[in-house]
C-alpha cells in the first residue's frame, strides 16, 4: 500500500502494523488483554507485585467494543496468513 504524504514524499505503510498499532491503542497496553468470564468480555491487565504479578480487571467490554476488537484480530490473522 502506498500513500503520498506530500507531492514529493513516498510513504510506505504495512497494514499489519497499522492493525497492530490499532489493537495496541483499544488494549492501552502490551500488558492488557481481553478475556471472557461468564458470558461477558473483560478488560484485563496485568499488576506487577513485586516478585509476582497479578491479573486484575479494568472494565467490561460494551458488545460494539468487542466486536471491534474481533474484526482487528481477524484481519490481523488474515495478514498474517
Amino acid at each position: 500500500m502506498e500513500i503520498y504524504a506530500t507531492y514529493s514524499e513516498k510513504v510506505i505503510i504495512e497494514p499489519l502494523k497499522v492493525i497492530e498499532k490499532l489493537k495496541e491503542e483499544f488494549l492501552g497496553s502490551t500488558r492488557n488483554w481481553v478475556e471472557e468470564k461468564k458470558g461477558k468480555y473483560i478488560l484485563m491487565t496485568e499488576e506487577s507485585l513485586g516478585s509476582h504479578s497479578s491479573d486484575t480487571e479494568i472494565r467490561t467490554l460494551k458488545k460494539k467494543e468487542w466486536e471491534y476488537y474481533q474484526a482487528l484480530i481477524t484481519i490481523e490473522n488474515f495478514l498474517r496468513k
